[in-house]
């Protein structure tokens, strides 16, 4: 049976998709055959001589096809916009009019655009760099990209479509054709590319297995009601980026609806706010040189963040902690590369610096928390299995342990105790402020909760660790009402 959902797309339905999320890993293929045709025409080497009209009467020949095409797109209203994306856009026209038939010139104006979240103009340029070299089908996809961001899914369709169809082997084309497959209820289709997206990865120079591509695969597989499969292949992302959010939804997705709700309730909260991803671009180092303004660079980083490419996040925020190391969410950014690129100490300091700056941040208060969580963790690890031993030996339950046993396992369980419960108190104190001061985000009263459940398993005294768990439950309840 053909699975095909009827949707009703509006530009408001469709998140304008985050683009330079990756660097230049693989770039297109070559097309055989496919050489952009010369805007001169050749000249037969026994031909006449043709003299040229005076400098003061235009030659009388056909219209330059740069002209035909149309002016370059401009923004018409930069009163709100950063002076220097203004003045860069304003290069990028100019060498447009100057040339107008340079193929290049068109294609860098749509990517400034691009880059910048301009789809409109972007679509418009890529639409005349397209009408001057209609082989170099790459350009097709770029076209295709930003249509899906404005909403447009029926051109956006015809163009990933064609795309695809030159590009077989190129991870990124096959997955956003099956994303907008699937968001035009194409199921079957959006399957099927999705399945050649990761197919292809095989296939590059280097063989790199991606997250993104079988997350969204999963999706699909969510609508098209196989959540077993869907399930495994979020399981298989997380394997490859444990911090991918949307790999954290979907497996929720997944387990709620295998019946697994206690589980699937921790994994929607790990996943929340998360967007979705996609293999590396092939434009996006052009994309990222295109970018400008704090608020895109900051977005970029972001991006790269959740799509695993840390060394270039890093060299981004190097740039920018020089420039405006005293923004607080620059440094809560910073914190979370050095923390995922596994330098605990930076991300410590970066934290407390970003908390300096604003205090009352809840983002920063529930990023340390989560930090203390994993540190307490560590000690928490060790402790726990020591304290069941000496819990079932006390009630005659499993082996008897001599004194000397007895009193070392005694010494380390103290000894734990004192290194891991000031990192948990600190993790529970985060996680409360960040509850207090936004007290309706489930996200701050999920890991207040698991923060006080952490902290219950340092606690000697039975009663506390009672009261403490009972406290966690509720805090944890609370979340997911919210």
């Amino acid at each position: 049976m053909s699975h095909r959902r009827s949707i009703t797309v509006r530009p408001s339905h469709v998140a304008p998709l985050l683009l330079a999320i990756a660097g230049l890993v693989h770039p297109f293929p070559a097309q055989a055959a496919a050489q952009e045709p010369s805007s001169q025409g050749e000249t037969p080497a026994d031909a006449a001589p043709v003299t040229p009209p005076p400098a003061s009467e235009p030659p009388a020949t056909e219209m330059a096809k740069g002209d035909e095409v149309g002016a370059p797109p401009r923004v018409t209203d930069t009163s709100d916009m950063d002076p220097a994306l203004v003045s860069f856009l304003a290069e990028r026209v100019a060498a447009v009019e100057a040339e107008p038939d340079d193929v290049e010139a068109r294609r860098d104006l749509g990517l400034a655009y691009e880059a910048n979240s301009i789809w409109t103009l972007a679509d418009v340029a890529y639409s005349q760099a397209i009408e001057l070299a209609p082989d170099a089908k790459e350009w097709l996809f770029r076209r295709g990209v930003v249509r899906h961001a404005i909403g447009d899914l029926g051109p956006a369709l015809e163009d990933l479509r064609a795309a695809g169809e030159a590009f077989k082997n190129t991870p990124v084309v096959q997955a956003r054709l099956g994303d907008v497959l699937r968001l035009a209820g194409e199921l079957e289709e959006s399957e099927a590319a999705w399945r050649r997206a990761i197919a292809a990865e095989a296939n590059q120079p280097q063989e790199i297995h991606y997250a993104q591509s079988r997350v969204g695969l999963a999706q699909t597989l969510l609508d098209l009601e196989q959540p077993a499969e869907a399930r495994a292949l979020a399981e298989e992302a997380l394997q490859l980026d444990p911090n991918y959010r949307l790999a954290h939804f979907v497996r929720g997705r997944a387990l709620r609806d295998l019946g697994e709700i206690e589980e699937a309730e921790v994994a929607l909260a790990l996943g929340e706010n998360a967007f979705g991803g996609f293999p590396p671009d092939p434009h996006s180092a052009r994309l990222g040189v295109a970018s400008r303004g704090f608020s895109r660079q900051m977005m970029n980083i972001e991006n790269l963040v959740e799509s695993n490419r840390l060394p270039e996040a890093s060299k981004m925020l190097e740039e920018m902690l020089v420039e405006r190391g005293d923004d607080h969410m620059v440094q809560n950014l910073a914190a979370r590369v050095a923390l995922r690129s596994g330098n605990r100490v930076s991300a410590r300091e970066m934290l407390q610096k970003s908390l300096e700056l604003s205090p009352d941040e809840p983002l920063t208060l529930v990023e340390a928390c989560l930090l203390e969580i994993d540190d307490a963790n560590q000690f928490l690890a060790q402790l726990a299995p020591l304290q069941f031993q000496v819990s079932q030996a006390a009630q005659g339950l499993g082996a008897p342990l001599d004194a000397a046993t007895q009193a070392n396992f005694e010494q380390r369980i103290t000894a734990l105790r004192k290194q891991g419960a000031p990192l948990a108190e600190k993790a529970v104190e985060y996680g409360r402020r960040a509850s207090e001061i936004a007290p309706l985000v489930g996200r701050n009263r999920f890991w207040f909760g698991i923060a006080q459940r952490t902290q219950a398993g340092f606690e000697a005294d039975p009663n506390k660790v009672n009261q403490m768990l009972q406290a966690a439950l509720q805090s944890l309840t609370t979340a997911g009402k919210l």
